[in-house]
């Protein structure tokens, strides 16, 4: 197996995927009876496919997924799954998970950006479609980032008013 620089970095993003699927998984799960639970099942499809675009990169550049770094997203994303669970309420964890799944498609747009940077090699690589996979993410980050914005104002606005109510 290839354990070079760039196979490293393609497993580590696999390895946020593996969390980030976890997060939308399990927002999905606990907002099923209204319009976040459907728009997570939704990003989460994507997010889906573009883990599969990922880990069928590794396997022709001779690498394999980090059962390490799996290992420790998936537990990272269990314990934000149980928070998310007890938070203050199912919105505030909504806000929490959609907050980091932004991050997450931010780091997304990231991995896509650095491998157009390498473009120019052979192999693998170059059989990125780089242009749709960017747009992608920037289409997910901004739905997501709208859904974020909309849920902050429900949350925390109505967190600022009880305080003005005191």
């Amino acid at each position: 197996m290839a354990t070079n620089a760039l196979t490293t970095y393609l497993q580590d993003h696999l390895a946020g995927s593996v969390a980030a699927i976890e997060i939308l998984d399990a927002l999905r799960d606990q907002q099923a009876h209204g319009s976040i639970g459907s728009f997570a099942a939704a990003i989460l499809e994507e997010v889906e496919r573009d883990r599969e675009t990922l880990e069928s990169l590794i396997k022709r550049m001779g690498g394999g997924a980090s059962a390490v770094k799996e290992t420790t997203a998936w537990i990272g994303a269990r314990f934000k799954r149980l928070r998310m669970r007890h938070s203050l309420s199912e919105d505030f964890g909504a806000l929490e998970a959609l907050e980091i799944i932004a991050l997450g498609i931010l780091g997304k747009k990231a991995l896509w950006d650095a491998l157009a940077a390498l473009r120019d090699m052979d192999g693998p690589l170059g059989e990125l479609d780089l242009e749709q996979l960017m747009e992608r993410a920037n289409t997910q980050h901004a739905l997501v980032e709208a859904r974020r914005v909309e849920m902050a104002r429900k949350v925390l606005g109505a967190a600022g008013r009880e305080v003005e109510t005191r």
